[in-house]
């Protein structure tokens, strides 16, 4: 689509995401979930829903399908074949391409669209924050449903999905006041294809989206852990005071101090009037511009469902929300417009494109 006047969206074309694996002459078409620009805007690059193993790379002038990228590796230690899972993907401006699932795959886009394999990257986290190189009785592979890249291009945050407490044998039940952890991995790249793990930091959401200031120093991370406890007197109006307790979705600040180097400025800094209970792979619910953000809904599955029509705009200087509604229907994705600063919504493909 043409975004150059965002208040009049112009259709262009659409570009079937269809491709014919290796030994089958029968197409097969993903249903996309993220999509990133190459670093040169040559390219877009599409994952699918979690469980999928394949990158498709699409060639923008040409608008058609490019590429589609599987990897078949071996694992180290018991000799199996395996592909890793793309569970979203992102570009760094000095052409690495990432996508993450339990662990973070590298690639290097080549001239002609096709991914050149880089890195594995694995790092596994038990129940108390220690990181390590193996796995063990809990200690555990993350899943990461979302990968981002910092404005300095260098540092990348990858969070975990899973709390440190579901790595137990025995996973507590939620308690009322007492907070479930979920990691979030910092890395560097420190070559075309190349990460260095850095460090990790806790939050008491499992995040799903980050946006950045205008000068990359702080990141706004959108995340949700589902956590409620149901009341002794139920009304079933779908409001908070069904619940004795309940962790609504929030916003946390995170400060980006040099490469690598991330600590948090403040957790939960602003609470949402939703609770959701799962997150959609890759897809970005955060938008920042003009000292606001805009976010969608994290999954479909919001408490408070009625509201999935109505996006949350949170300023940065007080942090006050206020809602946006739009009278139309479930609001996901946003992404800025950067020569403008607006915003638009073109996200959330939902559906596959037949070929």
């Amino acid at each position: 689509m043409d975004v150059s006047d965002p208040t009049d969206l112009t259709y262009i074309t659409s570009v079937p995401t269809a491709f014919i694996p290796e030994g089958s002459t029968e197409p097969v078409s993903i249903q996309p979930n993220d999509i990133v620009l190459s670093s040169d805007g040559r390219y877009a690059l599409i994952t699918s829903s979690g469980g999928a193993t394949q990158v498709i790379t699409i060639d923008i002038e040409k608008r058609e399908v490019a590429s589609m990228t599987s990897f078949v590796l071996q694992d180290g230690s018991s000799g199996e074949d395996f592909s890793p899972v793309f569970n979203a993907v992102e570009s760094a401006p000095d052409g690495t391409i990432i996508a993450p699932g339990t662990s973070l795959t590298t690639m290097l886009l080549q001239d002609d669209g096709s991914l050149a394999f880089g890195t594995l990257t694995q790092v596994y986290i038990d129940p108390y924050g220690g990181v390590h190189d193996a796995p063990g009785t809990d200690t555990k592979a993350p899943s990461i449903m979302n990968i981002f890249v910092a404005p300095d291009g260098k540092t990348v945050l990858a969070p975990d999905s899973l709390s440190l407490e579901s790595r137990l044998a025995s996973p507590p039940a939620p308690e009322a006041g007492v907070p479930f952890h979920y990691p979030v991995f910092i890395y560097t790249i420190t070559a075309p294809g190349q990460l260095a793990y850095q460090g990790v930091v806790t939050l008491t959401r499992a995040i799903q989206s980050i946006a950045y200031n205008d000068n990359g120093a702080q990141a706004y991370a959108v995340g949700n852990n589902g956590i409620a406890i149901i009341g002794d007197f139920i009304r079933w109006d779908n409001v908070i005071s069904d619940f004795e307790y309940i962790e609504l979705d929030s916003v946390s600040v995170l400060n980006i101090n040099a490469p690598g180097n991330v600590t948090i400025e403040k957790e939960n800094a602003v609470t949402l009037y939703q609770r959701s209970v799962n997150q959609h792979f890759g897809v970005d619910v955060v938008a920042y511009g003009r000292g606001k953000l805009v976010v969608g809904n994290l999954s479909k599955s919001n408490q408070f469902g009625g509201y999935l029509n109505v996006f949350r705009v949170v300023d940065l200087s007080s942090y006050e929300t206020t809602w946006l509604p739009t009278g139309g229907g479930p609001l996901f994705g946003t992404r800025v417009l950067p020569l403008q600063k607006r915003l638009f919504l073109p996200l959330v493909l939902l559906g596959s494109a037949a070929p």
